[in-house]
């Protein structure tokens, strides 16, 4: 295409418009692309020239690209052409996602295809954003994109995420100044406040406690948006903070509406994920850990190398009560062994039902086999309470095998099975005991 064809189809506009404006040849090959479109690819001024279509559109999106330039090309327009979205490869190798819109320009052999596109960062940070959802990726790699959101628009600029992960500790993400003055567990910053009462905060830092005004040295000014946090009950929060020879803060407001839209997404997600992982490891009748749960607990604590043991904990008596008063008080038994179990336990060890009048408990760290003896000797005394349920007065007793083990890596259906051994050997002695597995009894 000779120069003055080129300022045809091509004139002085495009060299200010902020969309991305290309030129494609008969051959497929670029023959103009404007200031705009070399900006966001990355290419140096005037080097964009001379590359095929094949060398910068991804090969997933190529074939897609191709029949719409066909149809451009024969004017086959029964259905209009819209806007697509399409990957393009940048200078650095990477990629770049415009969405793009084609038109013909000129007749015959001078024919050309303007492009007209625009490229959304927003877009492929989304795009970013699912890809880790849909491939059940941790929470915490979606949320650290959210920052992301505003420096997009204002690169360089301090925006920062703070909020619970997913096992309700306080984390950050973003700018590394703005994370290093505090999170949600420091109740002197504005995040702690806005998470707490639920309100935006738009403040300068003199106005805030002098403890965190000591740390901002550089900032003058803050600003944090809530954002629910449905599994936490809580807020989770967006936050810029402005230098002193920063930008104008409210210039920055749609930015922070953006990260915080983006962050109530990805919250949202992970509360429905996390109790459908929860509902999927309880127990529906006693609120315990199921079967499932157990062997995640057991597997998870087995990794650390520490010693742990296995309480194989089975009713003495049940089926004679299940029998004779029905399922329905059966099941109430059931549920008040395993809310009695939960409170004799220690802080983090899991206690699970694991079939229909069996119980597990994975005691975890301990000091010895003793530590695990003396778990037994309180569940069995808790046990030696009779049983409410349904106007009648039940005496439920237990019976409990117990194995241990320190070595890491120790396979788990191995220590269970050691347990159930152990569990035999106590029933066989005349139940309501406990026996270690290669160790010694209760006795009366």
């Amino acid at each position: 295409m000779s120069p003055d064809e080129l300022a045809r189809v091509a004139p002085a506009f495009f060299e200010q418009i902020t969309d991305f404006i290309a030129i494609i040849d008969a051959t497929g090959t670029v023959v103009y692309l404007n200031p705009y479109g070399h900006d966001v690819l990355g290419y140096p001024q005037g080097t964009a020239a001379g590359h095929s279509l094949a060398d910068v559109v991804h090969p997933e999106d190529l074939t897609r690209a191709a029949v719409v330039m066909t149809r451009i090309a024969n004017d086959d327009l029964a259905v209009a052409i819209t806007p697509a979205s399409y990957r393009v490869r940048a200078y650095s190798g990477g990629w770049r996602r415009i969405e793009i819109n084609a038109t013909a320009v000129g007749d015959g052999d001078d024919q050309v295809l303007c492009l007209v596109g625009r490229y959304s960062g927003d877009h492929e940070l989304h795009e970013d954003v699912m890809d880790r959802l849909t491939t059940m990726s941790p929470s915490i790699e979606a949320i650290a994109l959210v920052p992301d959101f505003g420096n997009w628009r204002h690169p360089g600029m301090d925006y920062a995420v703070f909020y619970l992960d997913d096992d309700g500790l306080p984390q950050a993400a973003g700018s590394p100044a703005l994370c290093a003055l505090g999170g949600l567990d420091s109740p002197d910053t504005p995040w702690a406040q806005v998470a707490k009462e639920g309100e935006a905060l738009l403040a300068p830092i003199g106005a805030l406690p002098t403890t965190f005004q000591a740390r901002a040295e550089d900032f003058t000014e803050v600003w944090g948006l809530p954002v629910p946090d449905p599994l936490h009950d809580t807020c989770a929060v967006v936050a810029f903070a402005r230098r002193s020879n920063g930008e104008d803060t409210e210039i920055h407001e749609y930015a922070l509406e953006v990260m915080a839209k983006a962050l109530r997404l990805i919250l949202v997600w992970r509360q429905q994920v996390v109790s459908l992982q929860r509902m999927a490891r309880r127990d529906p009748l006693t609120g315990l850990a199921n079967r499932m749960g157990f062997w995640e607990g057991l597997t998870s604590e087995l990794t650390e190398g520490k010693l742990i043991a296995v309480l194989y904990v089975d009713l003495d008596g049940f089926k004679a009560i299940n029998d004779r008063h029905g399922h329905t008080v059966g099941d109430g038994v059931l549920a008040e062994v395993g809310r009695r179990l939960d409170t004799v336990v220690r802080p983090g060890d899991v206690v699970a039902r694991i079939g229909g009048d069996e119980f597990a408990i994975v005691a975890r760290a301990l000091t010895d086999i003793h530590a695990a003896v003396a778990i037994a000797e309180r569940v069995i005394h808790v046990m030696d309470e009779t049983v409410a349920v349904g106007g009648l007065d039940l005496q439920v007793g237990v019976s409990i095998g117990i194995a241990a083990q320190s070595i890491s890596g120790y396979e788990p259906d191995e220590l269970l099975d050691e347990a159930d051994r152990a569990l035999y050997r106590a029933k066989s002695a005349g139940r309501g005991r406990w026996h270690v597995f290669g160790g010694g009894e209760r006795s009366e």
